[in-house]
């Protein structure tokens, strides 16, 4: 008795055919597990935007509904203004966010001096650097919001140049951790601004060009290492006005100060 051929085999035939089906079904039903959140959404903003057509149509027909229509798309368009602004400045203007006044009052009461003293440190560092190097500081402040400590908020718009104004951001970015490693608090309070420093660098890199202050290799850890140098400089060179703005902080721990004039605090004389 001989053994069937392949060809009179059923096992040839029926197992690549349910493999396939097996393999297509698992397909469908991943590609539904994630698109069902999209296809939700579309069938809500179809529901949605028909009703909007039904109120558009309505208050138009409306007296007035010309005008009413006008200010609704007017309010949306300068909202869009607002929100691209925020968009275009990205690598320009650091924004703030701060919190409402109770609760800042409440949790600078709670926090310890000398927690307060370090953010203060930290956050006059970033502003020191930034004004030393022709940035516009908007804000500081010593208040905890979500995972950080404080905040500084400036803007790079009058350095026109990607290459310059990516390394002043770089510099400040840097200038604060400095003066925590000075003050020997070696943790990862940092990090953040750490990771803007590599994105700045990344950015010097993409253009091809090197900082003026910059004498090394045009990579990340020689950028760096720099711009560490070059904030420590300043630090020591601006000490009296970084501890002025310290003083100024620690004074109103509660409070956001805006636009901070650090030329009339240069040109006071010493108390």
């Amino acid at each position: 008795m001989t053994a069937p051929t392949p060809a009179t085999a059923p096992a040839d035939i029926t197992l690549p055919a349910l493999e396939r089906a097996r393999t297509t079904g698992r397909f469908l039903l991943e590609g539904l597990r994630s698109t069902w959140p999209s296809l939700l959404l579309l069938i809500l903003w179809v529901t949605f935007a028909s009703h909007m057509w039904k109120w558009f149509t309505a208050v138009a027909a409306e007296p007035g509904g010309g005008r009413a229509l006008f200010l609704f798309f007017g309010t949306l368009w300068v909202l869009s203004m607002l929100i691209s602004d925020i968009h275009r400045c990205r690598y320009r203007t650091r924004t703030t966010v701060t919190l409402p006044a109770p609760l800042a009052r409440m949790t600078s009461h709670l926090t310890p001096p000398e927690v307060l003293r370090r953010r203060a440190r930290h956050e006059a560092a970033h502003a020191v650097a930034g004004w030393a190097l022709g940035g516009k500081i908007l804000a500081l402040d010593i208040q905890p919001v979500a995972d950080r400590g404080g905040q500084c908020s400036f803007s790079l718009e009058e350095l026109t140049d990607p290459t310059e104004r990516n390394w002043v951001h770089l510099v400040i970015c840097m200038a604060g951790n400095q003066a925590d490693l000075a003050h020997g608090h070696h943790d990862d309070g940092a990090q953040a601004d750490l990771v803007q420093a590599l994105v700045a660098a990344a950015a010097i890199i993409s253009t091809g060009r090197t900082p003026k202050d910059h004498r090394g290799e045009l990579t990340s850890d020689a950028l760096l290492a720099t711009a560490r140098r070059r904030a420590t400089e300043l630090l020591a060179t601006h000490d009296q006005l970084l501890d002025q703005v310290m003083q100024r902080l620690l004074a109103h721990p509660h409070e956001s100060w805006c636009n901070p004039d650090l030329d009339a605090l240069v040109q006071a004389p010493a108390a």
